[in-house]
């Protein structure tokens, strides 16, 4: 271990052997809790607070190749599944373009119809079923073109499973919802029937409109509708969700009261809409996701992204719906002020091994070029430098997974095979991005400034102090990891290069004379001390890591920190 330059030195040490906490970017960074970090891009917080560089994709499904013709430039406009009544996906669908398509024999694209054409933007896809029992993908779409004003959204489009497609022109849905039975939309367009307004199909027939049931909601407060979604307890309850508020309808049907039968009026002695929130709302169909349970105040069913950042909607014990409390992302508002709120209705949230993801888009790009992700078990964020379209939970196989579409093209070549133009990815099992592009892995630590009790002359930010020894301990997994690391001292916005490190699994290993007859595993913690000597004297110093060269998976356990004060005749 590096020792003071004397025995008379004050010797400073700090210490953050609990990493646990995540990004934590808003105020000053002397004020930020011991173990929190400042950025992390792309990396995992994992079990006891530890911080890993993240798995890659593999690329599941090649969509589109580079000698298809037009197929190249089109955009991925979503994708959607179409499941059994087993629970087996019987077929992957693509909005691409203008145009609807699926794999055939897991290989080539079909088109899926031609005799309509889907407006390029974004689609939604949710499945339910048609009056004959057979599931159906009803298809819609939560982001408004420009092409046509008035009709803002395209007409709802119903696929069975033989793929014989239905345009239903009496409905054009911004979110859709298959529940109890029925298919309900939220903002079916001003010239049908209104952005304020609920409509329902049918009873087990989400082709069928003719019942003509509707509910406005708030018409008079001026507010688009945005989405529909169920809420969880002990009865049936719709979450509808607008820009700048949320309502609440309790579903009581006429004649078969809280289930439904036949009837498709409701009894509203019984039913109840109501507002439960006033002042904010979601900006985006698609930027709402359920999040299993609540922890506390933290975070309750669901979580949006909404005006301010992202918001958690919490239950009480009474099962009341609650509001939305203080956004759970302001201690990422710098993030959360990249975001491109023109284009933020485009926003992509989503639940998978408890983690919520939000792709959105950022730094003025009009498609989501940027993810963050909000670990519910830590109360941690990070960041992902990935271009999504949508994310999708499938089981294309015997596991149920994790996907995402991407949204830019990407020259993912192989050995003996066309370079890839569009694809559809499983989340995290590769080692590397779309384009077999190495991840770049950057974090950014807090400021270390030693113990801010101001009865300690020598700690804080009451004296500058003589920067000794970093010491790192982490762990090195596959390949060998080379960490490039910067320092700034107190509040100066360009980063200094301090040195560069190769880890190598080996280093884990003991020296020994004569050969074992077996290796050891590279779970071992491996120790490097840096010297600090030939930087400047400071109140506090922050550290930056970074490999964006390397498919090294690297684990930071444990960093320390080792100064002296400027004057060492301080005790």
């Amino acid at each position: 271990m590096p020792l003071p330059d004397s025995i008379d030195s004050s010797i400073l040490l700090e210490r953050a052997s609990d990493i646990s906490g995540g990004a934590f970017d808003t105020g000053e960074n002397h004020i930020l809790p011991p173990n929190a970090a400042l950025h992390l891009l792309n990396i995992e917080t994992t079990f006891a607070g530890r911080r890993r560089r993240r798995l890659g994709n593999t690329c599941r499904l090649p969509l589109l190749h580079a000698d298809s013709g037009d197929f190249t430039d089109a955009n991925p406009n979503g994708v959607g599944v179409l499941e059994d009544e087993f629970r087996d996906i019987h077929r992957l669908h693509f909005a691409l373009g203008a145009s609807l398509y699926w794999i055939n024999n897991g290989a080539s694209l079909v088109e899926g119809f031609s005799q309509y054409t889907l407006s390029d933007t974004l689609h939604d896809f949710t499945q339910g079923q048609g009056a004959t029992q057979v599931a159906n993908l009803f298809l819609s779409t939560p982001v408004p073109y420009s092409a046509n004003v008035s009709l803002p959204f395209d007409p709802l489009v119903a696929i069975d499973r033989n793929s014989t497609p239905t345009v239903i022109t009496d409905v054009r849905p911004r979110s859709l919802l298959w529940w109890q039975k029925r298919l309900w939309a939220f903002n079916s367009c001003a010239t049908l029937h209104g952005q304020d307004t609920l409509v329902w199909s049918n009873v087990e027939d989400g082709r069928n409109w003719s019942s003509a049931q509707t509910i406005r909601v708030d018409p008079e407060g001026n507010d688009v509708g945005i989405a529909v979604t169920p809420l969880r307890g002990d009865t049936p309850r719709l979450l509808l969700w607008k820009e700048r508020s949320v309502h609440l309808l309790d579903v009581f049907w006429a004649t078969d009261g809280y289930f439904p039968g036949s009837a498709n009026s409701l009894d509203f002695g019984t039913a109840q809409l109501r507002n439960i929130i006033s002042s904010t709302g979601a900006v985006g169909t698609d930027a709402i996701t359920w999040v299993a349970g609540a922890r506390g105040q933290a975070v309750g069913d669901y979580l949006f992204l909404s005006r301010e950042g992202i918001r958690s909607l919490t239950r009480s014990l009474t099962d009341a719906q609650g509001g939305a409390g203080l956004p759970i992302s302001w201690k990422i508002q710098t993030q959360i002020d990249r975001i491109n709120w023109e284009k933020a209705d485009r926003a992509q949230a989503a639940y998978w091994n408890n983690v919520a993801y939000f792709a959105v888009p950022v730094d003025g790009a009009d498609n989501n070029n940027f993810v963050i992700a909000y670990d519910l078990v830590h109360d941690s964020f990070w960041f992902l430098d990935l271009e999504v379209t949508n994310w999708l939970d499938a089981k294309l196989d015997s596991d149920r997974r994790f996907f995402f579409l991407n949204q830019a093209n990407a020259s993912d070549s192989f050995a003996s095979t066309v370079t890839l133009t569009k694809q559809f990815y499983e989340f995290g099992r590769g080692i590397s991005d779309p384009g077999r592009v190495p991840i770049t892995y950057e974090e950014q630590t807090r400021g270390f400034t030693f113990s801010p009790n101001p009865q300690d002359p020598a700690a804080g930010l009451l004296f500058p102090k003589i920067w000794k020894w970093l010491e790192l301990k982490g762990k090195v997994a596959g390949t060998t990891a080379t960490l490039t690391i910067d320092y700034r001292i107190d509040d100066t916005t360009d980063w200094t290069n301090l040195t560069t490190v190769s880890q190598n699994p080996a280093d884990a290993y003991p020296f020994l004379p004569v050969q074992l007859p077996f290796t050891f595993d590279s779970g071992h913690i491996i120790r490097r001390g840096i010297s600090l000597h030939a930087t400047h004297p400071g109140y506090k110093i922050q550290f930056r890591f970074r490999d964006d060269i390397s498919f090294g998976r690297f684990s930071v356990l444990e960093m320390a920190l080792r100064a002296t004060a400027l004057n060492d005749n301080m005790s």
